[in-house]
């Protein structure tokens, strides 16, 4: 009797110990864990995106914390509702990314997890809607373009007419749109041909903002007098060391490359420097197959 009286107390004690951690220790309320085949920076670059598309009607969005393609963390307000995310994603292997995310609910808590436990939580349908469609969004995204790491490089070299520009990332295939028709234009005007094909010298990359500074470039003959204009600048643009890789489908999302990039210099521990090159093969005015779109993006490295 005495026997079965310590397992019925080690269980009970088993038990207390278990609600205390459930309720009050254990660091979130519900955990999802997705898989997708790309760098951990498109999978933060798509959460950004996400998290714009919810803020409409009656639901909002604010992040708390922002570390470039590693974590991010955001509170979601949706009907009576206050949630916070706590997004982690990692590389586990040359092609796949984890992604881990924690959720709790920032009003009440430990009823949150009482109802879970029951099976009753409505919170639990919402996330799982919720992921579910953004799973599916991504999977959607990484099918319209694809990334191949060539290995090291040398940048292209040439003398170029140029316009510099400072934007969002977001908007930077915009900004290219609205100039080059001006740019072409005047290089027409004043008989100089391109020699080769137009790319960008990005300059600066701010990756907590998005904020870009980058010289849109048109390769042409150096001459020893070049006709004025206000915008329009010349000069050489030398090559540098640099990692290559071959981007294919719409240029506006070819920022995709910078991040496997950025991702095959912290494999290899190879340090990158600031200039990204991207050198584009197609027009986007006259060839209406983008997924056929091509483009080299060189990122400098030591």
């Amino acid at each position: 009797m005495m026997h079965i009286k310590r397992i019925a107390f080690g269980c009970l004690i088993s038990l207390l110990v278990f609600f205390a951690w459930y309720l009050f220790i254990k660091t979130y309320d519900f955990e999802v864990v997705i898989q997708a085949e790309t760098s951990p920076g498109t999978v933060y670059h798509n959460v950004l995106g996400w998290n714009a598309s919810l803020n409409k009607g009656n639901t909002k969005t604010v992040f708390s914390k922002k570390k470039p393609f590693e974590n991010l963390i955001h509170t979601y307000d949706f009907e009576s509702y206050k949630l916070e995310f706590d997004w982690k994603m990692h590389k586990i292997n040359d092609s796949i990314t984890k992604v881990f995310i924690g959720v709790n609910d920032l009003d009440k808590p430990i009823r949150t997890r009482i109802k879970k436990l029951l099976g009753i939580s409505p919170i639990q349908t919402l996330i799982h809607q919720e992921f579910t469609g953004f799973n599916a969004t991504l999977l959607s995204h990484l099918d319209q373009f694809k990334v191949v790491i060539d290995g090291e490089q040398k940048s292209p070299e040439s003398f170029v007419a140029y316009v510099n520009i400072s934007c969002n990332q977001n908007a930077k295939a915009v900004n290219m749109i609205n100039n080059s028709t001006y740019i072409n234009t005047f290089l027409k005007n004043h008989n100089l041909t391109l020699k080769s094909n137009p790319f960008i010298e990005i300059l600066d990359w701010n990756k907590n903002t998005g904020k870009l500074n980058f010289n849109f470039c048109f390769p042409i003959e150096k001459l020893d007098d070049f006709p004025v204009h206000s915008e329009i600048k010349y000069k050489k643009v030398v090559a540098k060391k640099s990692l290559k890789a071959t981007f294919q489908g719409n240029y506006s999302y070819i920022d995709r490359a910078w991040y496997a990039l950025c991702q095959y210099t912290l494999d290899k521990q190879i340090k990158p420097l600031k200039t990204i090159v991207e050198v584009y093969h197609n027009n986007p005015h006259t060839d209406v197959k983008d997924v056929k779109w091509t483009a080299e993006v060189y990122m400098e490295i030591e």
